[in-house]
């Protein structure tokens, strides 16, 4: 199954990034937005698309989970 994140790297207080997950790649631009309004981001940078194929394996699944969400 594939998933997607939005990521941005900034200062935001006690992180210095920033992550959404989604399901669908088609929402990435509307979601973008959001997140650069919710952080008043303005034109400093787009987020970082990224692609996660996820295992559906128990055990490759939380391995997956610990390498990429450990936050």
């Amino acid at each position: 199954m594939k998933i997607y994140r939005l990521h941005m790297y900034g200062d935001f207080g006690d992180d210095d990034s920033m992550g959404v997950w989604f399901t669908r790649k088609s929402n990435t631009s509307k979601i973008a937005r959001q997140l650069k309004e919710d952080l008043n981001w303005g034109d400093e940078g787009d987020p970082l698309l990224e692609e996660f194929n996820v295992p559906s394996k128990k055990s490759e699944l939380v391995a997956f989970l610990n390498r990429y969400c450990y936050r």
